[in-house]
């Protein structure tokens, strides 16, 4: 049998959670099994954004059903998922009031943080508000995170210093190796190697000029005279 949720109803699968949006999308029934959905999600480290948007769109819809904690969970779910843009579309659908919440407002710090690629400051904050901001509750989210920063990094450098990897990535000397090594990055004298792709080579510039005939044909003539 499957798990029961706190309400005592059966842990609902993707398919039927979307089965349930596709039928009652507006319908405020639903919402036990989208919640149940969400902390599912979060045991499974899993993300489902169109799920998670129509859990939302029912609070807009139902303020007076309102789960603060689902809601929090939800973008922090969206942070994960970074780069992708999950957590813009997820404030889009959450009322000013909420968003000025202590605890949402600190959300939305850390996401400016990684926004702006302040990533030495985005670990201290999440250290000194780490009950805020519920992470123990939320497995895989530093390994998330993580996996963001050095994809940011690598996108942005070639070689990097070890040491401001190992400060952007949280991480002491030994899981920097650890995680260098999993990756097949390289180090040495200090610095990393990092693949060479796109985003990290400079890349030339076409420039292309279109002249018309009968601009060539002045050209000509006045060359000619």
């Amino acid at each position: 049998p499957r798990p029961l949720t706190d309400n005592n109803i059966a842990m609902p699968t993707k398919e039927e959670v979307y089965e349930l949006i596709a039928s009652n999308r507006y319908s405020s029934d639903i919402l036990p099994q989208l919640e149940a959905y969400v902390g599912q999600q979060v045991s499974d480290v899993t993300n489902d954004l169109e799920a998670n948007l129509a859990t939302l769109k029912l609070y807009q819809l139902c303020p007076d059903l309102e789960n603060k904690d689902i809601i929090a969970k939800i973008l922090m779910k969206a942070l994960m998922n970074l780069p992708y843009n999950d957590y813009m579309l997820c404030t889009h659908l959450i009322t000013e009031r909420i968003q000025s919440e202590e605890r949402f407002a600190s959300i939305a710090k850390i996401s400016q943080l990684l926004e702006t690629c302040q990533f030495k400051e985005f670990w201290e904050y999440c250290r000194a508000n780490e009950a805020a901001l519920g992470i123990k509750t939320l497995p895989g989210f530093e390994d998330a995170l993580r996996k963001f920063v050095a994809a940011v990094i690598n996108s942005t450098y070639q070689s990097c210093p070890t040491a401001y990897f190992c400060e952007a990535m949280n991480l002491d000397a030994a899981g920097c190796s650890k995680f260098l090594a999993s990756n097949g990055w390289t180090e040495a004298n200090g610095h990393i190697a990092l693949p060479i792709n796109d985003s990290n080579t400079a890349q030339a510039k076409k420039i292309s000029e279109t002249i018309q005939f009968d601009q060539m044909s002045r050209i000509l003539s006045s060359i000619a005279s």
